[in-house]
């Protein structure tokens, strides 16, 4: 049995989908500017880089930290609704699928 941490909903079901989960993770963390600014980036791919979930928390974190200021409203509320599609998507699929655990473990 492994880690809770690890465990997700549907790995009871689809075993891939733990490495497909930490795969994506890893691309969307490497495709944040961290150590550079957001300004560096082409401006053609501003927006794909504003669509990641990953680039609100480092732009806030840069905000806190380097400029010494509070993060702009709109990245808290890309987080706060980023955090709760996460939660309502999550809630669903684990009330849909928990009924045929006990029968796939």
């Amino acid at each position: 049995m492994r880690n809770g941490a690890d465990d997700l909903c549907l790995d009871v079901h689809f075993l891939d989908v733990r490495y497909i989960v930490d795969a994506t993770n890893g691309i969307l963390f490497w495709l944040v500017p961290i150590f550079y600014s957001f300004a560096t980036i082409p401006q053609r791919y501003a927006l794909i880089y504003q669509l990641n979930p990953v680039a609100a928390v480092v732009l806030a974190t840069r905000s806190i930290l380097l400029d010494a200021n509070a993060p702009p409203a709109y990245l808290l509320f890309k987080l706060l609704a980023v955090s709760f599609f996460c939660l309502a998507i999550g809630s669903w699929l684990f009330d849909r699928l928990e009924r045929k655990f006990p029968d796939l473990i």
